[in-house]
């Protein structure tokens, strides 16, 4: 596909596969007019548009995290409203990989406990939960009761890569003296 010649919000009306999404990650870091144009697609296009323009995002949000975190609480409304997995795993795989700053500490922790409580969230969306959370405790230690109660709340239910990332939070929680 020759993206010069494509509109970007035509773009994600067809499937992308795994070389196009690189190259657009490339284009869309590079572009903070660009980067905004993929979240407003993610929060006003298609279902099949938002899960094409998320997958970029999960990789552009990575080399650019000031850009995603001041669309983070957008994306979080956006969410609440019109839920989507695909865009939740891309979110949440971005929060994941990057460094959290500190004044969206509170949102991220209170979301990642929802998405640990829902049942009906992907598995990797718990899993990228569990990871950011592990995260968090490292500056808010004082956080570490409620995460372990949580997390050994989701134990009886999870998967086994699941399981594996709670008990590796909980020993964490353990060596930090909680």
């Amino acid at each position: 596909m020759d993206f010069s010649k494509t509109s970007f919000k035509d773009i994600y009306k067809v499937r992308l596969n795994k070389v196009q999404v690189s190259e657009l990650e490339k284009i869309v870091s590079d572009s903070k007019e660009l980067f905004n144009e993929l979240v407003s697609i993610i929060v006003k296009g298609t279902q099949h548009e938002a899960f094409m323009a998320s997958w970029v995002l999960q990789y552009a949000g990575v080399k650019q995290p000031e850009w995603f975190y001041e669309y983070l609480e957008t994306l979080l409304k956006h969410l609440e409203i019109n839920p989507n997995e695909s865009v939740l795993r891309c979110v949440t795989r971005v929060i994941w990989k990057t460094k959290i700053p500190s004044e969206m500490d509170g949102i991220v922790t209170q979301k990642c406990f929802e998405w640990l409580e829902n049942k009906e969230n992907p598995i990797a969306v718990k899993a990228f939960s569990i990871h950011i959370l592990s995260k968090i405790i490292d500056h808010e230690p004082e956080l570490c009761h409620e995460i372990k109660d949580l997390t050994e709340s989701v134990l009886p239910y999870a998967s086994s890569g699941l399981a594996n990332s709670a008990e590796k939070l909980l020993k964490k929680i353990k060596k930090m003296g909680y």
